[in-house]
């Protein structure tokens, strides 16, 4: 059930990061052209693309912790007897897990004090764009759960390449 679990949820985050990426290459490249093009900039298009890019880095963090893809130091990891290198792994999984778990309710509450503030150009809620720190934690602590998981019960590391 946790396998199907990760897999729905990063097929859905894919679509999403696809569908963001998109919306960063469009935004900028609308910029250029009419900036360089019209001379006449388009006001909404860097604020569009960097919201863009903020929703997609804290979307793919997920999915990069899924597969071990952060930074690490693999010199030292790989020296490490098996057995260690199993409890290096839960420990890691389980860090990350309360780092995740510490900072949602004050990513939250972050939300919530500029949810009434708007972007200047897209006029959108700023508590919309800082959704994504919350979001995007959650998303990790998910991930850092099911690594644990299959840690523990199979002793493998990451899931599979992307």
């Amino acid at each position: 059930m946790l396998k199907s679990i990760g897999h729905i949820l990063e097929r859905l985050l894919k679509l999403m990061i696809l569908f963001l990426m998109f919306g960063v290459a469009t935004a900028t490249l609308l910029q250029v052209f009419s900036r360089y093009v019209i001379n006449s900039p388009l006001m909404w298009t860097e604020e569009m693309a960097r919201y863009c890019c903020l929703w997609m880095v804290m979307l793919a963090a997920g999915l990069v912790m899924d597969r071990g893809m952060h930074i690490a130091l693999e010199y030292v990891v790989d020296r490490l007897p098996g057995p260690s290198r199993k409890i290096q792994a839960v420990l890691v999984q389980l860090l990350v897990l309360a780092f995740s778990l510490i900072l949602i309710n004050p990513a939250f509450e972050i939300v919530s004090r500029v949810w009434s503030t708007t972007s200047p150009a897209l006029q959108l809620s700023m508590g919309m764009v800082y959704m994504a720190v919350p979001v995007g934690l959650s998303i990790i602590a998910v991930y850092s759960i099911l690594g644990l998981v299959r840690t523990i019960k199979h002793g493998s590391g990451p899931a599979t390449e992307m």
